[in-house]
């Protein structure tokens, strides 16, 4: 199954690590993010830190570890879709 994920989960994990990190980690997902997700989740680092338990060390790895499972997508790679995507929404 594919997937696209969000800044915010990312950003819930590593505030909170728990059972939902298993979820990225299972064999029928594919996940997908737009480049913007890397962007989002450096931008609140310090925010991340803030409210975490865990170090700024270990959230930079773990953030890594998460990344290498997603299949970051340039803009450029969808930005060729927005002229179509914008017929096919409701206005």
């Amino acid at each position: 199954m594919q997937l696209v994920i969000d800044a915010n989960i990312i950003i819930s994990m590593l505030i909170k690590p728990g059972k939902p990190i298993a979820l990225l980690f299972r064999e029928e997902l594919e996940l997908f993010a737009p480049e913007l997700l890397i962007t989002e989740i450096i931008n609140n680092k310090d925010i991340i830190v803030k409210k975490s338990s865990l170090s700024e060390h270990e959230i930079d790895k773990m953030f890594e570890i998460i990344k290498s499972r997603i299949n970051i997508i340039p803009e450029t790679d969808f930005l060729k879709y927005k002229d179509r995507a914008k017929e096919n929404l409701p206005i």
